[in-house]
């Protein structure tokens, strides 16, 4: 993989990139011992995909272009425009590499990833994940979702998406949440859906609509 240096992604970014001597917050490092591993059976590709997700965890604090990303991310200051920080770190024809940063005013929407594989590790605060799974198709545009998972992770936990849990929504826990993510490129070729509710059922029952997602 190639670093990509470019600044940050978001819209009209004016932060300035300080040294990483200079930061006044480092990634929160979680120690190997103190890890969560994935709470339910993965596949070999998931292992892999996450096992390479916790070499780049590890040299976080040690690399320069991660470090001014990170620093980047918790200067960013969320609109209309642009609700969620994005940042691709690296990437090769298999895999890219980003860093998410979510402020607690801007959760990100439910969505899913296709049937595609991704890992993503907590730098920074907490994450509040809930993943769902569809339980009954009422149209083209509308359909059931079951919450399958309701966790909040901490710095240095793990969570993955794949086939069977390719349907979630992410909150920040606290005031912002940054999260490094290692997804499959073959994101880039499938179908992918917002969900919104639809109703004002319990949210683990309710309608909600599916509506296509642009492609990057």
């Amino acid at each position: 993989m190639q670093f990509i240096e470019k600044a940050g992604m978001f819209a009209g970014s004016k932060s300035k990139m300080m040294q990483p001597k200079q930061f006044p917050y480092q990634p929160e490092q979680a120690s190997s011992g103190s890890r969560k591993q994935f709470a339910w059976p993965v596949t070999g590709k998931l292992q892999e995909l996450g096992g390479r997700l916790m070499a780049y965890y590890d040299e976080f604090p040690k690399n320069e272009t991660f470090l001014c990303a990170f620093e980047e991310a918790l200067l960013f200051t969320p609109d209309e425009q642009q609700r969620v920080y994005t940042r691709i770190l690296m990437e090769d024809a298999q895999t890219r590499l980003l860093l998410l940063g979510l402020h607690e005013s801007h959760p990100f929407p439910v969505h899913d990833h296709a049937g595609a594989s991704a890992c993503h590790v907590i730098l920074h605060g907490s994450l509040r994940l809930r993943h769902y799974r569809e339980a009954e198709i009422i149209n083209k545009a509308m359909v059931r979702l079951d919450c399958i998972s309701d966790r909040t992770l901490s710095a240095g936990d793990c969570d993955c998406v794949d086939s069977e849990r390719a349907i979630h929504g992410l909150e920040s826990v606290g005031q912002r949440v940054l999260v490094l993510n290692l997804q499959s490129r073959e994101l880039d070729s499938k179908e992918r859906h917002w969900y919104f509710p639809a109703s004002m059922q319990q949210q683990e029952k309710r309608l909600w609509y599916r509506i296509r997602r642009r492609q990057d």
